[in-house]
């Protein structure tokens, strides 16, 4: 750069320097104006930083407190009551005295434990509000309860390896680098990537170049870039002169995914169509005829893609998004379409450490904690039912512009919601979706959605895996104990997508709580308050051991 300005004389008063900053500043008193290089260039604030990899937090003795249950490795579980003196003499002069955990266990056994030996302790992590059983201080007892969940770990294991070796056995076409429009490709993404998206495309695309099939699953929270990890191997496939097939649990989700590719790969001579039950009889039959003849390079859709009368001319690359949500039968049907296909799955399911540790030999896995640079938690509150709160988030979002999802899972009353909300706002466009509707009417409503021509989308939970809209930043969602853990927090990861502040209402009826104050169904609001508690970014993992618990 400093050459650009020394070649047109301009250089005399600046001065050059290498860091890094956000964006320039004036500084009167001194004269100075600074200029970063990507103001000049137009282009966004690259941050290089480590991997910084969020580790599960330790156990640690101040996480204990008296009545937790634990787990002693050579014991079993058992209740924690405290800590107390012992005292013992050694060499039968001195009277010694150490600190020891006090754990109740079967028969009402008293275990005392010196502080020292704390490593072999772990907190318990069961049922919340259903104590477990606890152990007999029998160590052999103990033994033989640990021995068989070893065995029955090692045949699953067992399992997967047979099926690893299976795909194993048939060899592929190894898919190697395009040259310099798999660069160029690179080069338009419009963002940096973060330091775990970066690694899990480095590793995926390594994955391609074996001869072996690829079987890899990138997890991650929605929003961190999955994607675009799907879109370098996609194009790496593609312009080697193979095809890929993406498949996507619900039809809204497909579309979206179709305007996502079509958008990334604009500049490139890659065609690229959608297959589900909103495509036309006519054009579908051209497409079909288009994947069997390979004019067709990617093909996103639904199950519809796994029906008999779809064969693929050059398939090299099948990509699931949100694996799990597809049935048994498309399940086999997948495999045997996959077995010497490069298989790439996408799931924002969080998964604890310990079992990505566990199956890192077995299966691929590329974790992506690393938020995008800028991105900001969701602010989320859980509450009874209350107008007022209601009525000043949606008038907030609307003040800066933006629009909101509410969601109501009655499609008996859905209707009846929509009177009540035009009636708190009058001046707003409220429209209803849920699955129970035309297949067009969907596709029409979410698309005046997109365009801006409605202020609130009142919604089932058809939404979850939706589309991604910058101006949605305000989710609410009423009856919210009626909802699983996860899919709240697979629709609250449809808000905060970009850069400005999002706002997530989590209402439940006032009647949970009767006349004294105390919640009728706890384990439901549990869950609701653990999605307030983690609202911070990147903490799926923490939500499913939550999960687990409850």
């Amino acid at each position: 750069m400093a050459e650009l300005f020394y070649e047109h004389s301009i250089a005399s008063e600046i001065e050059f320097t290498i860091g890094k900053i956000g964006e320039g500043f004036l500084y009167p008193a001194k004269k100075l104006c600074v200029i970063s290089s990507n103001e000049i260039f137009s282009r966004p604030f690259e941050t290089k930083f480590k991997t910084q990899l969020k580790r599960l937090k330790s156990f640690k003795f101040l996480d204990l407190l008296p009545g937790d249950f634990l787990v002693h490795e050579d014991y079993g579980i058992g209740k924690y009551l405290g800590i107390k003196k012992i005292y013992y003499t050694l060499n039968e002069e001195k009277i010694q005295e150490t600190d020891c955990l006090e754990i109740e266990y079967a028969k009402n056994d008293r275990l005392f434990i010196p502080l020292y030996e704390f490593k072999k302790i772990q907190k318990y992590a069961g049922a919340q509000g259903k104590p477990p059983k606890l152990s007999n201080i029998d160590t052999k007892s103990w033994k033989e309860i640990k021995e068989k969940v070893k065995k029955e770990v090692l045949n699953i294991a067992n399992d997967i390896l047979k099926l690893e070796a299976k795909r194993k056995a048939f060899k592929t076409t190894p898919m190697l680098p395009a040259g310099e429009m798999e660069k160029d490709f690179q080069s338009f993404f419009p963002y940096e990537e973060t330091p775990d998206q970066k690694k899990a495309i480095e590793e995926t695309l390594s994955d391609m170049e074996r001869k072996f099939a690829m079987n890899r699953i990138i997890v991650g929270d929605v929003g961190f870039g999955k994607t675009e990890v799907a879109m370098r191997a996609t194009a790496r496939a593609v312009f080697n002169g193979f095809q890929t097939a993406v498949l996507c649990p619900t039809t809204i989700l497909a579309e979206q995914h179709y305007r996502t590719f079509k958008k990334r790969f604009e500049k490139f001579p890659i065609n690229i169509e959608v297959l589900s039950r909103l495509t036309p009889s006519l054009k579908k039959m051209k497409i079909i005829e288009g994947i069997k003849t390979g004019t067709i390079d990617i093909v996103i859709g639904t199950h519809k893609i796994l029906q008999k009368n779809i064969n693929f001319a050059k398939l090299c690359l099948v990509i699931i998004d949100e694996e799990h949500k597809f049935g048994v039968k498309d399940k086999e049907k997948l495999k045997s379409l996959a077995l010497n296909t490069h298989l790439l799955m996408l799931s924002a399911t969080p998964i604890p450490r310990t079992l990505y540790q566990s199956l890192s030999s077995l299966k691929d896995i590329s974790i992506i904690e690393s938020p995008p640079i800028g991105r900001l938690p969701v602010y989320t509150k859980v509450a009874p039912y209350d107008e007022k709160i209601i009525i000043q988030a949606v008038n907030n979002e609307i003040q800066r512009g933006g629009q909101i999802y509410y969601v109501y899972n009655s499609v008996e009353t859905i209707e009846h919601k929509k009177n009540q909300l035009i009636k708190l706002f009058p001046h707003l466009k409220i429209t209803i979706i849920h699955g129970q509707m035309n297949s067009t009417r969907i596709e029409n409503t979410m698309l005046e959605f997109l365009n801006k021509k409605i202020d609130i989308l009142l919604a089932s939970t058809i939404i979850e895996s939706g589309l991604d809209i910058p101006s949605v930043n305000t989710l609410i969602v009423e009856n919210a104990h009626k909802l699983g853990l996860a899919q709240l927090y697979q629709l609250r990861g449809r808000i905060g997508r970009e850069k400005q502040k999002a706002y997530c209402f989590l209402f439940f009826p006032q009647w949970l709580k009767n006349p004294k104050g105390n919640i009728l169904n706890e384990n439901a609001i549990k869950r609701l308050m653990a999605l307030e508690e983690f609202s911070e970014l990147g903490s799926g993992f923490r939500l499913a051991m939550r999960d687990l618990e409850i």
